[in-house]
């Protein structure tokens, strides 16, 4: 199977996201599990050291917003939740889109 960096991500459907106290780092997941840091495709193994880098750049607690296609698996979102709590994330929050009323 071909995946095509930078593919579509459809988010779950939401009252969108509300807003956090803290600084933000988003990861985006698409549903091919390509993962974007700061606009950039890179790889799982490295997710952490980037995480820990913006944590000690910040000098302060951080929130990770987590924009996961809304197919994929569950595990992956939580798998991703893990790394960014052992990098030192204070908080991670789904990103979510506005539903249509």
């Amino acid at each position: 199977q071909i995946k095509l960096p930078g593919g579509r991500l459809d988010l779950p459907e939401d009252a969108g996201f509300a807003g956090v106290p803290n600084p933000v780092v988003v990861v985006g997941v698409n549903l091919n599990g390509q993962i974007f840091f700061q606009h950039q495709k890179i790889q799982e193994s490295v997710l952490e050291q980037r995480l820990t880098e913006a944590v000690e750049k910040a000098g302060a607690p951080l929130t990770m917003v987590l924009q996961a296609d809304k197919n994929l698996p569950l595990g992956k979102s939580i798998e991703l939740s893990k790394i960014a709590r052992k990098a030192g994330i204070a908080q991670v929050v789904i990103g979510t889109r506005p539903g249509i009323r």
